[in-house]
């Protein structure tokens, strides 16, 4: 694999790990400088993530370039009390109106006891989640 050489070796890269949202993975792959310091981060993303982010690769940059992404994560499993758990999250929250993957996104940072990086609004003075735009 010859692209992994540009990478920091392991001595030099402090390691965080993070769910990360959608938009945050599109930002962090502009260039963002805010999500500079997630780019070689570790990170989680749901399936549910991973398919909004299939789609919009596709829509807004090639074919190529999200069929390589999602083959690279494809193998992402959700367990069914993560679902059950966001579900009722979500209801516990209806007035901020989120989305089904980033309630799942942030129960899954919850139990793994991370950090939660998102540009949502909604989720900004929430515990456990790291609001960068």
């Amino acid at each position: 694999m010859g692209g992994r050489s540009s990478l920091p070796s392991a001595n030099t890269l402090s390691v965080q790990v993070s769910v990360i949202t959608t938009y945050a993975i599109i930002e962090i792959m502009k260039g963002n400088p805010a999500y500079a310091r997630f780019r070689y981060a570790k990170i989680i993303i749901t399936l549910f993530n991973l398919v909004e982010l299939h789609y919009k690769l596709l829509r807004h940059f090639s074919k190529q370039l999200a069929d390589q992404i999602l083959h690279k994560y494809s193998d992402y499993v959700i367990e069914t009390e993560t679902i059950k758990e966001a579900n009722e999250f979500k209801l516990q929250h209806k007035q901020k109106r989120l989305s089904v993957p980033h309630a799942i996104s942030y129960i899954t940072a919850q139990k793994y006891g991370i950090k939660f990086i998102t540009g949502d609004k909604q989720f900004k003075a929430m515990t456990g989640v790291e609001f960068v735009r």
